[in-house]
Formats: C-alpha cells, structure tokens, sequence
C-alpha cells in the first residue's frame, strides 16, 4: 500500500494564499500561545475572582452555531450536488465551483478549530480548572493541527465527511452551552448533555468506519490521511468513552449507592 500516492507535493497549490496557509508554523505559533494562556493564565486566575461572561458566552456560542451551520450547510451541497461516494472519493483540485466551494469548507472548518480555543479561554477565565482536562486540551490542539494538515493537502473528497458530521454535531453542542449561558431558568431544561456527549461518540465510530472502508477500498486518495483519520479516531473515541463512563456511568452508581443507604 502506497501510503503517500497522489499526495500533492507542498500541498494544495490553490489555497497557498489564502490566510494562515503559507505553511503549518503560524499554526504551531497558535498551539503554544495557546498552552501558555492555559498555564499562565490559570497561575494569573488563582488571585482573581471568576468572570461571569455571561454575555460574552451567549454571544460566542450563537455565532458557533451560525458559523457550524454555514461550514455544514457547505459541505452538504457538494456532497449531494456531486453525489460523494461514501467508500472513495478522491479530492478535486481543479477550479471548478463546486472543487472551490468544498476547499473553503474545509479552510473554514479550520479557521473554527482556532476559534474553538476560546473555549478553554472562558474556563481558564471563569476559573473552571476541572474542565480543563487532558482529553479538552488534547481534542483542541490535534482538530486544529488536522484541521491545518486536511485543508492543505486534501481540502475536499473523502475530508468533507469529516467536516459534516464533525460540524453538525458542534452546532448541536454550541446551542446547548448557548442556552445554558442563559442562566439556570434555562439550564433545569437542558436535560439532554448526556446524549450530547453519546452523539459525540457515535460520530468518532462514524469516522473509524469510513476510514476502515477508505483505507481498503481502491481509491486515488492519500491513505496516510485514511489511516491518520483512523488512528486519531480511535484514541479520541477512547478518551470520549473513558469520560462518558467516568461522568455519567460510575458517577450515577455512586450516586445510587448514596441514596441505598
């Protein structure tokens, strides 16, 4: 298996450029600045009291929903109006409209994963160190280095799976913390976080599936980005399932054994 067959060299040469995609440093420079926010800022937190950023988290988590919506919206389109195939499709690098409108899916895609950063900011701010876990900071940093490496090299063909299940679901999650900013008059109907949390599962073995179907299927796409959505899907859906059974399985356990005694 040729691993690197039809992987352009030097990427995608029609987004070269196009904002922060010159090359993969400005990306890195992001993730650093983005641990040093995490580490410096919790130290800066520790004598301050919490933001409320009621507002602001409102406001951020509506515009996570538009944005999600229109990335969804997208890459739908071209999949339905080229009719994608679900076991090999290969990447159209030519500058046709539909080519175009499925590479700036994927751009806009990773331009969200930056912004998705802001998340870990708001906790830092609000002093929620518990939520700050290895699998949040760990989630947000690789989408993002993937998100850079797929739009550059595979902007579109199989990638856009990818894209539509991983936006939708986003749209999902960023209306729910939307409506919990809304204070707790809103937040005792917000009874659905669990199944949240189940959809995220189901789409990392949504990506396990297609990318097994994609690595043994015959198709003119790069296998290295088969076999890396494979891999990756597999030690998230692992980290997903361990914070599923820690939050809600065992959780809910020790929460009957209390109420036994």
């Amino acid at each position: 298996m040729d691993l690197f067959n039809t992987l352009p060299i030097g990427g995608d040469v029609r987004i070269k450029n196009w904002p922060l995609m010159q090359s993969a440093l400005p990306t890195f420079i992001i993730c650093f600045i983005y641990i040093s926010c995490i580490v410096f800022g919790r130290k800066w937190m520790k004598n301050q009291k919490p933001f409320e950023l009621r507002k602001f988290m409102f406001i951020y988590n509506f515009l996570q929903v538009v944005f999600c919506t229109y990335i969804t919206y997208e890459a739908v389109y071209v999949w339905a109006d080229e009719k994608y195939s679900f076991v090999c499709e290969p990447v159209d690098y030519s500058n046709k409209s539909n080519a175009i409108r499925a590479t700036k899916a994927c751009w806009w895609y990773y331009i969200m994963k930056i912004v998705d950063l802001i998340d870990t900011i708001i906790f830092v701010l609000r002093k929620k160190d518990n939520q700050i876990t290895f699998l949040h900071v760990y989630h947000h940093l690789t989408m993002m280095i993937f998100g850079w490496y797929g739009t550059a090299y595979v902007p579109g063909g199989q990638s856009l799976f990818i894209v539509i299940i991983n936006s939708f679901i986003h749209v999902i999650m960023y209306a729910y913390y939307g409506l919990s900013a809304c204070g707790s008059h809103i937040q005792k109907y917000l009874w659905w976080k669990r199944y949240l949390t189940q959809a995220q599962i189901i789409q990392f073995i949504a990506v396990i599936i297609h990318s097994v179907i994609n690595i043994l299927a015959p198709c003119n796409f790069p296998k290295i980005f088969d076999l890396t959505f494979l891999l990756y899907g597999i030690t998230i859906l692992l980290l997903f399932a361990n914070f599923y059974l820690q939050s809600y399985i065992k959780k809910g356990k020790r929460r009957n054994e209390v109420k036994s005694q």
